[in-house]
């Protein structure tokens, strides 16, 4: 689970197939502020797919009669987040982006894809998390 450090009480995995991947750091990352953010790196696997989860446990920091606002980056990139309700402990999955298509509302689910660099394929996989 992805921990960052100034915010005790909440966790972060990607879940596939129902079990949380591997999480593997860069010591070499440059993070603006350690205290607030975390970067984690994972394996990917071709196909699959698969949801984030936050964890916030009895001791999270924050909990108060606020609610707590998460946004997901994978890749880079914002895609979404969340607006937790103040109910701690709680478990919050997210399996996919919503997206609006003819003022109806969908719901692409992440998935990892092949990424080919040169003749080798690699696997990637990033979060960044509240």
């Amino acid at each position: 689970m992805a921990i960052i450090p100034g915010v005790q009480g909440l966790k972060a995995s990607i879940i596939v197939d129902g079990d949380a991947l591997t999480e593997y750091t860069d010591e070499d990352e440059e993070i603006d502020d350690p205290r607030k953010e975390t970067t984690v790196y994972v394996e990917s696997q071709v196909g699959k797919t698969f949801s984030v989860q936050w964890v916030f446990e009895q001791d999270f920091v924050y909990a108060s009669d606020n609610a707590i606002v998460c946004r997901l980056y994978l890749d880079g990139s914002n895609i979404g987040g969340r607006v937790i309700p103040n109910a701690f402990p709680s478990i919050h999955n997210i399996s996919g982006a919503r997206y609006s298509e003819a003022e109806v509302w969908k719901q692409s689910d992440f998935h990892f894809a092949n990424i080919v660099f040169g003749e080798v394929n690699t696997l990637v996989g990033i979060i960044s998390s509240c």
